[in-house]
């Protein structure tokens, strides 16, 4: 996996710390903590990061955490493949996690 995943310094206490961690030992994933990103509304409300620029949001950090993965794998497969996440706009993901037993 390649790219970079950005969060907000306001929101790594809504669980995005653990997520932020968790990929910063993923080799090839730069993660870059900004004390804003602009996402104030987003960001009072749930754990949220910005995949290779792309705004994602989850109901959980793990949530989110599964969706990052799934995104960053898809970016090195090439175009065509956003499994894992439900497009909600240009550049705006919603995450959902892994369905089925």
């Amino acid at each position: 996996m390649f790219g970079i995943v950005e969060f907000c310094e306001s929101n790594l206490a809504s669980g995005t710390e653990a997520v932020a961690e968790a990929l910063e030992a993923e080799p090839g994933v730069d993660v870059v903590r900004y004390a804003c990103l602009g996402y104030c509304s987003e960001c009072f409300l749930q754990p949220f990061a910005l995949v290779n620029g792309a705004f994602f949001t989850a109901e959980t950090p793990e949530v989110l955490l599964y969706a990052i993965r799934r995104a960053l794998e898809a970016d090195a497969a090439g175009p065509g493949d956003s499994a894992g996440a439900e497009e909600e706009g240009a550049g705006r993901f919603w995450a959902e996690g892994p369905s089925g037993p």
